[in-house]
Formats: structure tokens, sequence, C-alpha cells
């Protein structure tokens, strides 16, 4: 008689041997807020918040402290738009017009 208790049928699979540990793989934050504005060009903070809640939970906190960085960095400009609702646009680059061999003439 061998002994079964080794094999299960109905067990999920692990991930305790994965060098990741079954780590949930989730874009960070500010990638995904910087390509929603990339589509939108711009939106009110509640439509980020309302966005970043279909896709797993954000905190008001949490949004604040990602636009903070997406404004640091120059990469969108947020403004009051009243009370309590901001504007969240994104910057466009500048163009440049020529490269540098034609400005030096």
């Amino acid at each position: 008689m061998t002994d079964r208790t080794f094999y299960t049928t109905n067990a999920a699979p692990s991930l305790d041997h994965h060098p990741l540990g079954g780590v949930n793989m989730q874009a960070p934050l500010r990638y995904v807020v910087h390509e929603f504005l990339k589509t939108e060009k711009s939106a009110t903070d509640d439509e980020l918040l309302d966005m970043l809640n279909k896709s797993g939970s954000c905190s008001m906190n949490e949004l604040n402290k990602v636009l903070l960085q997406l404004e640091i960095l120059g990469l969108v400009d947020v403004r009051w738009i009243g009370k309590d609702k901001r504007r969240v646009e994104l910057v466009e680059a500048p163009k440049v017009e020529g490269s540098a061999a034609e400005r030096a003439d």
C-alpha cells in the first residue's frame, strides 16, 4: 500500500516556488494615470479616481501623491476649477524647430 498524501487532485497550483512569490503584477499608478491622460488629454480628479477604482482600489490620498509626482516631473498640470474639483491636463512636449546644426548658422 502506498501513501498518497503527497498528491492532491483539487488543489490550486502554488506560486511559492516562483521568484516573485505570487506578487500581483500591476502597473504603477503613476504610469496608469499618465497613459490615461495621453488618450484623454485632460480629466478631473474625480474622473481619474473613478478610472483607478475600476481596476482596483485607490484612495484620494494615493491619487494626490501620484498627481504631485507627475506634476514635479513636468508631465501634468493640475489646476483648481472649483472648491473641491481639480482639472488635470497632460503637458505637451515643446516642439523643437530645427536641429542644433541649423541653429548654428
